[in-house]
């Protein structure tokens, strides 16, 4: 907001030198408050290197606060390193299993290749109506997703926001760019209350 402000500010005033220019005070927009650290003023370095950091995770899908928090990075790669020794451990245990084998690799080729071409061609032939009738197990399948989905989905969307968005969102606060850098006990303790409020 603040670039693209300042970008029309510049362009106006060369593309349009006609226009009257008011003699009022420039408006003091909230969003220009974070511009001395966009532009690296003296004594905002931290806050230029904190702002360009919450951009960047800002820019990302999913799990953007997991990139900002230390603890949170933390539980992350505990969950990604338990996950693994679980399977490790999974892999000691039943290793004597013949899970795969380079003829089953083959068969398992054959036969989703296979698929596909007979469900194309009779997609062709019969039509898709058709064809969801046929594939009734495919259906049965993800309509039970869906269901599956519909029941527990909540949980994951509720976690995300009402916890996960709110943190980033504390995060992103303006102030925080204005002000000295902080410590992270104090940081902490400010997304905390930041939560609180948003409750």
């Amino acid at each position: 907001m603040t670039s693209g402000y300042r970008m029309a500010e510049s362009e106006c005033a060369r593309e349009f030198p006609e226009l009257p220019k008011s003699a009022d005070t420039p408006p003091n927009w909230p969003f220009l408050t974070i511009e001395p650290a966009m532009n690296r003023e003296a004594g905002m370095r931290a806050s230029h290197d904190e702002l360009k950091r919450l951009l960047e995770a800002g820019s990302l899908q999913a799990l953007k606060v997991f990139r900002l928090l230390f603890p949170l990075k933390v539980v992350g790669w505990a969950l990604v390193i338990t996950a693994f020794g679980a399977f490790l451990l999974a892999s000691m245990r039943w290793s004597s299993w013949p899970l795969l084998t380079l003829g089953d690799i083959g068969l398992y080729t054959a036969t989703l290749l296979a698929g596909f071409l007979i469900g194309k061609a009779l997609t062709k032939l019969l039509g898709k109506a058709t064809i969801n009738l046929v594939l009734f197990r495919e259906t049965v399948f993800k309509m039970l997703w869906a269901v599956g989905l519909a029941i527990f989905g909540w949980i994951v969307a509720w976690a995300h926001l009402w916890v996960f968005d709110r943190l980033f969102l504390c995060l992103g606060r303006i102030g925080r760019f204005t002000l000295a850098p902080i410590s992270q006990s104090k940081l902490y303790w400010g997304l905390f209350l930041c939560l609180l409020r948003r409750s």
